[in-house]
C-alpha cells in the first residue's frame, strides 16, 4: 500500500514548520515548504527591500519559483 500524503496549511506563525519538524523527528517523511527557501534565497541575493518590491510586482513569477522548487522536492 502506498503511503498517504498530507498537506499542512495555515497562516504565518501558526506552527506548520514546528509540526513538520516534530513529524520528521519521529521518522515520518516530510517535504519542507518551498516558499520560505525561495524568499530567503531572494533576500540573500538582493536584500529584503528589493526582494519585497520584486515579489509584489511579480506574484506569478514568485509562485512559479515556489511551485518548481516544491515539485522538485516532492519528486525526490
Amino acid at each position: 500500500m502506498r503511503g498517504r500524503r498530507v498537506v499542512i496549511t495555515g497562516g504565518p506563525h501558526s506552527g506548520k514548520t514546528t509540526l513538520l519538524n516534530a513529524l520528521a523527528a519521529v521518522g515520518k517523511v516530510t517535504v519542507p515548504e518551498a516558499a520560505i527557501d525561495v524568499i530567503q534565497s531572494g533576500v540573500s541575493r538582493v536584500g529584503v527591500a528589493a526582494f519585497t518590491r520584486w515579489r509584489t510586482k511579480n506574484p506569478r513569477e514568485f509562485q512559479k519559483q515556489v511551485t518548481a522548487l516544491q515539485e522538485e522536492r516532492e519528486a525526490a
